[in-house]
């Protein structure tokens, strides 16, 4: 299996799924921990980067997560060619991506069960249908993984342009009104005539998505520049590394 390394949301978003529609299969075989560490026999749970897939001391090449988009699709043409030095002859090649680079790429996307087992390939209609049923978290973004109606692609995950609530500053803390209407502008423009220039893979917005734009993108800069001076001040002195992060829920735009 090929994908991108790194934390990311295809992963956890496939990882949600195994992990809750099948937790029993979702499971490391129990071949010895220099193979799979304290996660020998046991689930690997919710992931989000493909490189948890291989802990152990020894790799059975679970697998083979590149940097980058042009590494994937290299490893994944050196597999079913046979040019690499895994697949001599060539073999089958699964790849953990997005629906935009299997479509660049030109490869075949898997059609996946929904709730009631029927197979349902990843279209605009699936994926919108997805993106309105699912459950929205605590930060208001809906979250990968808890689709539910039927039709509705599995995998489906929603990419969010994040724009802060409190105004942009200068180094002297005063308002940067011109940057700021342009950043309300790219957001109207991304939302609004953006949206027909998706590439192929990419879906609009879905109804429910849209319908909730014009209020989050209504709030960008309606904060006080008091906050915005507070919060520059607490990023010149970041906690240390591994302690805790205090932090305001962040507000997806």
């Amino acid at each position: 299996m090929t994908g991108e390394s790194g934390p990311g949301t295809v992963p956890l978003a496939l990882s949600k799924v195994l992990a809750g529609a099948a937790p029993s299969a979702w499971v490391f075989p129990n071949k010895g921990t220099e193979y799979f560490g304290e996660l020998d026999g046991k689930s690997p749970g919710v992931i989000s980067d493909l490189n948890a897939l291989d802990p152990g001391a020894r790799s059975l090449h679970n697998v083979d997560a590149k940097t980058g988009q042009l590494a994937v699709r290299k490893t994944v043409q050196n597999g079913v060619v046979g040019t690499g030095f895994v697949c001599t002859g060539g073999c089958m090649s699964w790849v953990i991506t997005d629906l935009a680079t299997a479509r660049a790429y030109g490869w075949a996307p898997v059609a996946l069960p929904d709730g009631k087992g029927n197979f349902v390939a990843p279209t605009k209609e699936s994926l919108q249908l997805a993106a309105d049923s699912m459950q929205a978290g605590a930060d208001g973004t809906v979250q990968p993984g808890t689709a539910t109606k039927d039709g509705a692609y599995p995998l489906t995950f929603v990419e969010y342009l994040a724009a802060p609530v409190n105004p942009l500053i200068d180094a002297t803390c005063k308002p940067m009104t011109e940057k700021q209407a342009q950043l309300k502008a790219v957001a109207e423009l991304a939302s609004g005539y953006g949206q027909s220039l998706l590439p192929p893979g990419m879906a609009p917005l879905s109804p429910g998505l849209a319908a909730t734009v014009p209020a989050r993108v209504a709030k960008i800069g309606t904060g006080t520049v008091q906050e915005s001076c507070k919060e520059r001040e607490e990023a010149k002195n970041p906690p240390p590394a591994g302690g805790p992060v205090p932090r305001r829920p962040p507000t997806p735009r």
